[in-house]
């Protein structure tokens, strides 16, 4: 008997099927699944939410390989860019941007 099928979902779909499992149940719950349906249900759902995510956002992530420098400045450049400062102080008579 061969492994590689549960080794191919170890490798490529263990982490989005950890991130995919608490949003999937939560939601299955809110739509009225509950008691022993739950399990098999958010299995089933979490899986393809997990491969849907591997096939569509990771895998043309992996293929496009190494970001270039540029996009690594870009990233460094908005990672670090100054947030915009307090509100402005009141005034007499106030002013229109004024927080009260």
């Amino acid at each position: 008997m061969s492994l590689s099928a549960p080794v191919w979902i170890g490798r490529n779909l263990s982490y989005g099927m950890y991130l995919w499992h608490y949003p999937v149940i939560r939601l299955l719950h809110d739509l009225g699944v509950v008691g022993d349906a739950l399990l098999p249900a958010g299995l089933a759902a979490t899986f393809v939410a997990a491969l849907a995510s591997y096939a569509l956002v990771e895998r043309p992530l992996l293929r496009r390989g190494r970001p270039s420098r540029a996009v690594k400045a870009d990233l460094a450049a908005a990672a670090v860019r100054p947030t915009p400062g307090p509100p402005p102080q009141c005034s007499v008579p106030p002013s229109p941007y004024c927080r009260i």
